[in-house]
């Protein structure tokens, strides 16, 4: 029904498009080999690398630009652009387009407005994934690095879609499949009947009593399906509050027991059931409380363990069950969630309990708080992204801790959380991350402070700028850096930026560069008509190896000012 290579098996119509754009969907392509295996060789501040980047970026804006969207078709070894291949590398280990197949990607999409840092992001999870010692795929590496302006689709959309194609096709009349002979004489379909061997034993009339006794011995036990009913009947009607405990209990036990013993079906059924018990339909306000602590209770670690197994191995929870059962969770008891969520591998699933959890959390946040110490990274990481998404602030004390955890992934979405949430108070932590051990967090904090307009770092980024650890920073370090000043000072900014650009270091020319990269980036970011006189005027005043870099700067803010038109 679904064939694992489904782009190469069948023949996709070609659209109509112009050569020029099939051309330039080339060139970005290209653009993105070289900067993908740039990356692998040279250092992040390296300036050759730097070029690459710049050209990538120039090339996809300009498709962007014209078409709001660049959509790659992704099969086993090739990228396809609109039906025309622009991409192919048969050697797994260094085809882009296999390590996306492998991990079931079937269309990555840039669209409109994407950023360099993204196409950095990018190319690096796809790099990266080749190596053995990484955990995680691309899709999660994807949804983990939240790029904006970069999506994808899955081999599961295009099975979701064949499933309900089937569903229809299911319900259609099966006559058709019956042969026509079969239909004008339903005899010749028979199978021919089969004389008895002479061999066979037959029962004598004591054995076929014997049988027969035992046969209705049997049908008087008590089926399960039986047993349940009559507790469940029992526990509706019993009126003493110890008669219900027991009842109670002995109707949790057996859930419990037949979950273990693997018919996980009927258990959660039972424990649906209790659970509408809780619902104000029940009229007893204690009984109510006494079957929801009955039910925090039957999440034990042997169930949840079960219940993990179930999820990711199986398919007998659907997503749309697995919502419904982890509110009831959620609600009976909202710790067995978490270990829950900080069980379950299969991605898809992941999402629906952190779903739940936001919603569970909505109310009561403090029952995360013994998570964010938990030693599994990915559950803390989880809990900081769902208090971000509640902007909650309650756990503020405890998540600033955070901050200098030792997994990248978790100070990250601690990060994201100090940004998102709008308590004052948790502003001025953003800082810290200039000191992070790791470039990539410097960036990313110098960044989202420039986007977030936190007017209140931009002295202590400037006079960041003054000390000895600035000078020994890689160059795309100290672009953030003009960047943010740019963004947070606007045109407050100019006489600096135009200081840098129109001052020389006759025996220094790296330095140079250095100081016309970092003006243009901060230049860039302000984009009025008075940053793009000042750089036009350094484009005639400099010499040629610098105006490269002041090209484009004037052309990125080109771009925005006619955009914004």
């Amino acid at each position: 029904m679904n064939e694992p290579n489904r782009l190469s098996e069948e023949t996709l119509p070609t659209e109509q498009v112009s050569k020029s754009e099939v051309t330039l969907a080339s060139e970005i392509m290209q653009a993105m080999v070289k900067a993908s295996k740039g990356a692998r060789m040279y250092q992040a501040n390296n300036p050759l690398l730097g070029k690459f980047f710049q050209e990538l970026t120039d090339k996809i804006s300009s498709m962007l630009y014209m078409h709001s969207e660049y959509k790659l078709d992704v099969d086993r070894f090739e990228l396809s652009y609109k039906g025309h291949k622009v991409y192919e590398n048969l050697d797994p280990a260094e085809s882009m387009a296999f390590r996306m197949y492998s991990d079931g990607i079937r269309s990555i999409i840039f669209s409109d407005g994407i950023e360099e840092w993204e196409l950095r992001e990018f190319l690096e999870i796809v790099n990266m994934t080749g190596s053995a010692n990484h955990d995680d795929d691309i899709v999660t590496l994807l949804w983990d690095k939240g790029i904006p302006h970069c999506s994808y689709i899955l081999e599961d959309d295009f099975q979701e879609i064949d499933r309900l194609i089937d569903d229809q096709m299911g319900s259609a009349s099966s006559k058709g499949s019956i042969p026509l002979s079969c239909l004008a004489d339903p005899s010749a379909a028979a199978a021919p009947v089969k004389p008895l061997p002479h061999y066979l034993y037959t029962l004598s009339d004591e054995d076929l009593f014997s049988l027969k006794t035992f046969i209705e011995s049997e049908e008087q036990l008590l089926s399960v399906d039986t047993t349940a009913k009559i507790l469940s009947a029992i526990l509706s009607g019993v009126p003493e509050k110890e008669l219900f405990l027991s009842f109670l209990e002995i109707y949790m036990k057996l859930a419990r027991n037949l979950f273990l013993s693997g018919n996980s079906e009927f258990a959660l059924k039972m424990f649906a059931f209790l659970y509408n018990r809780t619902t104000p339909r029940e009229p007893v306000e204690e009984r109510r409380r006494l079957t929801m602590n009955a039910l925090g209770r039957f999440w034990t670690d042997e169930v949840l363990k079960g219940l993990c197994k179930i999820i990711d191995t199986t398919e007998d929870i659907s997503a749309d069950t697995l919502k419904s059962l982890s509110m009831m969770i959620g609600q009976s008891s909202p710790s067995a969630l978490c270990e829950l969520l900080g069980m379950v591998e299969t991605m898809k699933m992941r999402k629906i309990l952190i779903e739940t959890t936001t919603e569970i959390a909505r109310l009561s946040p403090e029952l995360m708080r013994p998570y964010l110490s938990d030693s599994r990274w990915y559950l803390v990481r989880n809990m900081v992204f769902i208090l971000a998404q509640l902007k909650n602030t309650a756990l503020l004390d405890q998540i600033v801790l955070l901050i200098t955890h030792r997994d990248l992934r978790v100070r990250k979405e601690v990060l994201k959380y100090l940004i998102a949430v709008p308590e004052p108070k948790a502003k001025p932590y953003i800082l810290k991350f200039l000191r992070d051990e790791s470039s990539v967090m410097r960036i990313m904090a110098l960044q989202l402070m420039g986007r977030a307009r936190l007017q209140f770092a931009l002295k202590p980024i400037a006079a960041f700028v003054d000390t000895d650890e600035f000078e020994e920073m890689p160059i795309s370090e100290k672009k953030a850096v003009y960047e943010a000043i740019g963004e947070l000072g606007a045109e407050k900014m100019l006489p600096l930026f135009k200081s840098m650009l129109s001052k020389r270091f006759l025996f220094n020319r790296a330095k140079e560069m250095d100081a016309v990269i970092c003006a243009s980036a901060g230049l860039q970011k302000i984009a009025c008509a008075e940053s793009l006189k000042i750089l036009e005027d350094a484009l005639q005043a400099k010499s040629p190896e610098f105006r490269d870099v002041i090209r484009h700067a004037i052309q990125i803010i080109t771009n925005t000012k006619s955009s914004s038109a």
